[in-house]
């Protein structure tokens, strides 16, 4: 049989119990808004001033975005504009179909009804109108600039993106900074919910310069030498055709055109003694002489003419040839052999 100490547990129970600090829930830690409280705070007392709207706005999204993915947040009903500031690549601001028709209402109205209107593409008018709202906004923010929010100074509200399909023609493919509010809007007992999208791009990130070491920097680019000697020698290695011509002749084509095998030429006699070397467009180069070298028939320089490069002949120089001279009529045939100079 068992013995349960009784007495012992009835002890325990009457004991008294050690304090429990009190949970203050003051001294809990704030945790940070997503998008901080800047832009809810500037969009509500801009409703309230311009619209005489009572707003309640939170932060629902706050992230970076690309231009592919911004483009495709706009409605079609809704209102779309772009955001322009000096000097920098533009924004864009979006109000939904609910905000953008309950802000027109209260501005034109001068209430809001308690039948939602219908939904419509924006109008320049419309546009005009939002501009306040919007302006006062961005005015509100600048005023109040904060290093750690995402939104550049200057911006204000630009043309009506009244065609989405152009957005990507419109805005620059940067890097956004995106904010996002959920917004309540109260009037007489009517409240609408919708949301308010502003888009900004986001700062370039700043280099800074490079201090310390005087460092001499080549702004040129090193001359490659060897990439220098390579195109050389491979132009050097082209082959080069040149011609050497005795003399030439004019004569009619009907002449032309009895030549045959055996027929005589008539050449200047000078032309003995000048043999032009010619490039591939007729171009003389040089003056020289038929000769032999070796058995083969050769030209040996006497005189480069004006405009050929190089600074000398491969040969040793001669004096220049003498002036042409007038044709004897004296008809030539080439030996097949003999000494040349």
């Amino acid at each position: 049989m068992v013995d349960f100490n009784g007495d012992s547990i009835l002890r325990r129970k009457l004991a008294p119990r050690p304090d429990v600090p009190a949970f203050d829930l003051a001294e809990l830690p704030d945790l940070p808004d997503p998008g901080g409280r800047l832009l809810p705070r500037s969009f509500t007392r801009s409703c309230s001033r311009v619209a005489d709207l009572v707003a309640r706005a939170r932060v629902c999204a706050s992230r970076g975005v690309t231009l592919n993915e911004l483009v495709d947040l706009p409605e079609a009903e809704g209102f779309t504009a772009l955001l322009i500031a000096e000097g920098a690549p533009p924004g864009l601001v979006i109000l939904d179909p609910v905000v953008f028709s309950s802000v027109i209402e209260a501005m034109t109205v001068g209430r809001l009804m308690a039948i939602e209107p219908a939904m419509r593409r924006a109008t320049v008018t419309d546009a005009a109108l939002v501009a306040e709202l919007v302006d006062a906004t961005l005015a509100e923010l600048d005023a109040n600039a904060d290093p750690e929010e995402p939104f550049a100074a200057g911006y204000r509200l630009g043309p009506l993106a009244d065609d989405l399909r152009l957005l990507d023609v419109m805005l620059e493919d940067v890097a956004f900074a995106l904010t996002s509010l959920d917004v309540d809007l109260l009037d007489d007992g009517v409240t609408r919910h919708g949301r308010v999208t502003i888009a900004l791009p986001e700062p370039a990130v700043s280099t800074p310069p490079f201090e310390g070491f005087d460092l001499p920097f080549q702004t040129e680019p090193a001359p490659d030498t060897h990439w220098e000697q390579a195109l050389e020698a491979s132009v050097m290695a082209a082959p080069a055709q040149m011609f050497a011509v005795l003399g030439r002749v004019t004569m009619p084509l009907s002449r032309a055109l009895e030549l045959d095998a055996g027929s005589c030429l008539t050449l200047p006699l000078s032309q003995l003694e000048e043999v032009a070397l010619e490039t591939l467009d007729n171009q003389p180069m040089a003056l020289g002489r038929l000769g032999q070298y070796r058995g083969m028939r050769a030209l040996r320089l006497t005189s480069l003419l004006a405009g050929a490069e190089g600074d000398s002949a491969p040969g040793p120089a001669a004096e220049p040839p003498e002036p042409t001279r007038p044709a004897l009529g004296r008809d030539l045939a080439l030996p097949t052999g003999g000494e040349g100079e």
